[in-house]
């Protein structure tokens, strides 16, 4: 059989099938075009398939954007066809409908149960309001897997035991509604939900788990959750840029194990009072100032408490407001000299109480 009959058969079966779902494929001569294909296809009603929300859905469906599929050999239809790029996907599914908290059109998104990977980049610059649904068997969010995505992004962690969320992953992403994170989580790399304006309850970092500099950090805008529960946390650091900008309804309470308060950790945001026990030996530079000229915003604090007769014994540069002087720091009684002369904190001289002038 020639390559020319082969085409014709090929043809005649599109044709076929085409006709087979209600569609009319008008044939002028045994050579049909393929545009004479595309206007068959378009002839097809929608929600003709046997299920829009898989493979199972008529070409006019796929079209018409109703899904989305992504096959091993890196084929992508549908009106989406330039927004994903990871060929090793296999059988991704996109169903439209609707959700509570947009009213734009909404994608879903079902990775087949034996993927075990969300690849680098996968939804890299994605413009499509999309719920992603990450199964138990989903051990690893990769680098810049919905890194700057514009549109909102809902990652659903209900049934999660993911262990790793690597750099970027989320970065830049906006992120509407972020209800929790795993009980898995053994890593947080860098920047992994950074600049996302994440609208949660709070951010919980549990025992064992590893987190990298600027993973929660906010620059372009201020955030307000209603806590940080580092509790359970185990490092003897805590991140530089961790959780800045953003504003904390709750007191900071470092666990027994941190040593070191990294650079600018809550810079340009707040909490109500902030404890240093005896155990921190280093506050680093802008670790907790608020710099309310380039971004001025409501700050909840305070009171800063050290619980320590002496300073830390590495003070870097600013680590507390100094445009914000509306707030107390408090010391043990008969220590008030000690921090009142220390190299850094004497430009806090006149904000230093003993600790019995507290009110709670």
């Amino acid at each position: 059989m020639s390559n020319l009959d082969s085409l014709k058969q090929i043809l005649q079966e599109q044709k076929t099938a085409v006709e087979s779902k209600g569609g009319t494929v008008v044939v002028k001569n045994l050579n049909v075009s393929p545009s004479e294909i595309t206007e068959g296809i378009n002839s097809i009603p929608l929600n003709s398939g046997t299920d829009v929300s898989d493979a199972t859905a008529t070409a006019a469906d796929v079209l018409e954007g109703k899904t989305f599929y992504a096959g091993d050999d890196g084929i992508k239809t549908g009106t989406l066809k330039a927004t994903y790029t990871d060929e090793d996907v296999v059988n991704l599914f996109m169903v439209t409908g609707s959700n509570s908290h947009t009213t734009d059109k909404m994608m879903y998104v079902h990775f087949p149960d034996d993927m075990t990977v969300i690849k680098n980049y996968l939804f890299y610059l994605n413009r499509n309001p999309i719920t992603v649904y990450i199964h138990q068997n989903i051990s690893e969010i990769r680098e810049y897997a919905f890194y700057n995505a514009d549109s909102a992004v809902f990652p659903d962690f209900v049934d999660s035991k993911v262990t790793r969320v690597s750099t970027h992953a989320f970065n830049s992403t906006s992120i509407d509604c972020l209800d929790h994170l795993p009980e898995t989580i053994k890593i947080i790399g860098s920047s992994a939900f950074a600049n996302t304006g994440i609208h949660n309850t709070g951010i919980k970092i549990n025992a064992g788990v590893g987190v990298g500099e600027s993973s929660f950090s906010c620059v372009d805008k201020r955030a307000t959750l209603n806590f940080l529960d580092i509790s359970e946390y185990t490092g003897a650091t805590l991140p530089s840029a961790l959780v800045q900008n953003i504003n904390f309804k709750c007191d900071f309470k470092p666990p027994k194990t941190v040593t070191t308060i990294g650079t600018m950790f809550n810079y340009n945001g707040s909490f109500e009072n902030i404890y240093i026990p005896q155990t921190i030996k280093t506050l680093n530079t802008y670790c907790f100032d608020l710099n309310e000229e380039t971004n001025p915003a409501e700050s909840f604090l305070k009171s800063i408490i050290f619980e320590a007769a002496y300073p830390p014994a590495s003070i870097k540069t600013q680590p507390f407001p100094v445009t914000k002087t509306d707030y107390k720091i408090f010391v043990p009684d008969g220590s008030e000299d000690n921090y009142k002369t220390n190299s850094v904190l004497k430009q806090y001289a006149n904000l230093i109480y003993p600790m019995s002038q507290r009110d709670n």
